[in-house]
């Protein structure tokens, strides 16, 4: 049964809680736009003695180093001179802030992606990038390290690696990892992230999702139905018909979620979606 409703101005949507809108950002810009999922760990970082500001680009430029050190670079990349040479310590101190090949590092990051591949002798072993503050860098996680830590191995953990500074001719300097722990929130900045959230959340009564568009549109329509339908609940949905002007209340009751809104939003205009609490 449907039911006619007066027009109602459409509201304002709330705003997407932080962690939410951040993840839209990256899938929708390819990058982060109002923050970095990892500022609330800061702090944190500040403890570690490598982040990837310490890497060279992708080339490096000639123009920031001494005419007598460029020779010694293969192809202009990231070869370096044998560590044990005085002319490579050098020249490892000026690329890498200070670190020489083998030094022990501290690090953290948010794992942005994993590859795991199966060594000669049977084992596993991971390949990560790990995104921090800065850019990105690679850890290499060998068999016995995998086998310890492998629970904390997934991709958008936030971890801290314990490990060796690896120099590899002809690539881009990484990290052999010897420990990997998850990182988790000071009790404030969680507090604070999840009392975030449940100001989101409203749970004492359902909620009006009201959508406004052509319903002589069938394409469009069974594209919202769709949709709605992925998100059975106790929420209510009242539809406008643009071509008409006439409203009704839809047998299709959904969980309003910030998901929903953003779906619904990649086939209406924002303006043709409210919630009304």
């Amino acid at each position: 049964d449907t039911a006619l409703i007066e027009p109602n101005e459409i509201p304002k949507l709330n705003e997407f809680v932080n962690t939410v809108k951040l993840q839209y950002e990256k899938e929708i810009a390819g990058m982060y736009l109002s923050g970095h999922p990892l500022d609330s760990f800061m702090e944190q970082f500040k403890n570690f003695n490598f982040n990837s500001s310490l890497l060279p680009s992708e080339t490096i430029d000639d123009e920031n180093l001494e005419e007598n050190n460029v020779d010694n670079l293969a192809n202009m990349n990231y070869s370096v001179l044998d560590s044990e040479t005085e002319d490579g310590n050098e020249l490892e101190a000026e690329l890498y802030g200070g670190l020489k090949n083998g030094d022990s590092v501290t690090c953290g990051g948010l794992i942005s992606a994993v590859r795991t591949s199966i060594t000669k002798s049977g084992s596993r072993m991971a390949f990560l990038t790990l995104e921090d503050l800065t850019g990105n860098f690679d850890v290499v996680v060998f068999p016995k390290v995998y086998d310890k830590f492998k629970e904390n191995i997934k991709a958008d953990s936030v971890i801290a690696v314990k490990g060796k500074f690896n120099i590899r001719d002809g690539n881009r300097p990484g990290i052999v990892a010897d420990n990997i722990e998850l990182l988790t929130l000071e009790s404030d900045d969680k507090n604070e992230l999840v009392q975030e959230e449940i100001t989101e959340i409203e749970i004492n009564k359902p909620k009006k999702l009201c959508l406004k568009y052509n319903l002589a549109d069938k394409v469009l329509n069974d594209a919202v139905n769709k949709i709605l339908s992925s998100y059975n609940g106790i929420d209510i949905v009242f539809i406008r018909d643009s071509g008409t002007g006439q409203a009704f209340k839809s047998n299709q009751f959904v969980t309003i979620r910030e998901s929903l809104l953003f779906e619904l939003e990649t086939i209406l205009d924002k303006s043709c979606i409210a919630v009304v609490d």
